[in-house]
């Protein structure tokens, strides 16, 4: 099996507009129910799938089509996610009232690159993402 098992594929956001709905909130909330983990078996089942991902050779995109760095995935997730998946575990039976805020995108991006990645939703990399993540 190559090192690089996932070297030219990757896995893209969706735009910030539709990630902050009730709807796309409360379905992403169903999913992490689906798990069956605590809120800290999530995060590290999110970081360990996008950790692995990328060693792998896999690129985590924007919705822009440019490459997430791994320090803001562990920026995003250092400061209570375990606390704040376990409220948003809540939506899956009780949509929220209102859009997500904006503090809470990132977090929610990442979680959805993670099932992006278990469900294989890949996409090309793009040729100038490519080259710029192997010169790294």
């Amino acid at each position: 099996m190559s090192e690089y098992l996932f070297e030219g594929l990757a896995v893209q956001a969706l735009p910030e507009r539709l990630m902050k709905t009730p709807a796309f909130v409360q379905a992403l909330a169903h999913r992490i129910v689906d798990l069956g983990m605590s809120g800290d078996e999530t995060v590290d089942f999110v970081l360990g799938t996008i950790f692995d991902f990328v060693s792998k050779g896999g690129v985590l995109l924007d919705t822009k089509g440019e490459e997430i760095s791994i320090d803001d995935i562990i920026e995003c997730f250092s400061e209570e996610p375990r606390r704040w998946i376990n409220s948003t575990k809540k939506w899956a039976s009780k949509p929220p009232k209102q859009r997500l805020q904006q503090r809470c995108v990132a977090r929610v991006t990442f979680i959805y690159l993670a099932f992006q990645i278990v469900d294989e939703n890949f996409v090309s990399v793009p040729k100038s993402t490519g080259e710029k993540s192997q010169a790294a």
